[in-house]
Order: C-alpha cells, then sequence, then structure tokens
C-alpha cells in the first residue's frame, strides 16, 4: 500500500539521470571515493547552479529506488551502498523525512 517511488526517468531530464548514474558507476567501480562522492554531494547540494542541485536529487532519489533490489546486490556493492547510506546520514545530506524512509528501507 506504499506509494511506490517515480522512476528517475519520470522525475529527471535525460541528462541528469545520465550524469547520477555515471557517478554511481564510477562510485562502484572504484574510480571515485565515497569520501569525495560525499564532498561533491555536499556541495551539489547548496550550489547556485540547478543542475547540480537536480544531480543530487537524481542520486538520493535512485539511490533510495534501489532499496529494493539490495538483496540481489553482491556483497562489495552492497557494502558500498551501506557506507553510502551511512555518509548520507552522517553528513546530513538527507532530511529526517527521506532519513524515516531510508531507516525503514534498512530495515526492511
Amino acid at each position: 500500500s506504499d506509494p511506490m517511488p517515480q522512476p528517475a526517468s519520470e522525475v529527471f531530464a535525460t541528462d541528469v539521470e545520465e550524469e547520477a548514474n555515471g557517478y554511481f558507476q564510477r562510485i562502484y567501480t572504484s574510480q571515485i571515493t565515497l569520501e569525495d562522492v560525499v564532498g561533491m554531494l555536499k556541495r551539489f547540494k547548496t550550489s547556485s547552479v540547478q543542475r547540480e542541485q537536480e544531480i543530487f536529487a537524481c542520486m538520493i532519489h535512485n539511490l533510495f529506488d534501489e532499496y529494493r533490489f539490495f538483496p540481489k546486490y553482491p556483497e562489495k556493492e552492497l557494502h558500498i551502498t551501506a557506507v553510502l547510506f551511512g555518509a548520507l546520514v552522517h553528513h546530513q545530506l538527507v532530511s529526517s523525512i527521506t532519513l524515516g524512509i531510508a531507516l525503514r528501507y534498512v530495515l526492511d
């Protein structure tokens, strides 16, 4: 009965979606560190550049939208995702509402 999050393709422009997905690919192939990603997300969240704010929102959206696939994740990717989730919480990059949703996903 929970409303499912809308697919990012219905919410974000294609180029924003592609760039956000590109960052995730670089995260999971260890081409960019989680520390660097968190720093980038911090900048993007408060950026005066609209596109950077959209990439931030898209990345957060996609991360939460992926939760139902976590049981199928290989161990390495699941670990990276868990650390990223923790970093988002630690650095207060998600609102308390989003955080409530995130915790529900983690506890599922």
